[in-house]
């Protein structure tokens, strides 16, 4: 899946669209673990996702 691959190989990543992927919870935590650096980052029409809790926490950090 892309966002795994992102996350493995673009650790100096600072920003990402990622508009209407179909990525789940599980793709954007190894996104937000693996590129550390990461500044802004648009998940619309992600559909899903879902950003209730801890999750939704770590995207506004």
């Amino acid at each position: 899946m892309v966002t795994f691959a992102i996350a493995g190989t673009m650790h100096g990543l600072h920003h990402l669209m990622l508009l209407g992927n179909e990525m789940t919870n599980e793709g954007l935590c190894a996104i937000l673990d693996g590129c550390p650096h990461l500044e802004s980052l648009d998940l619309r029409q992600c559909l899903n996702l879902t950003l209730e809790g801890n999750m939704g926490r770590r995207c506004v950090e």
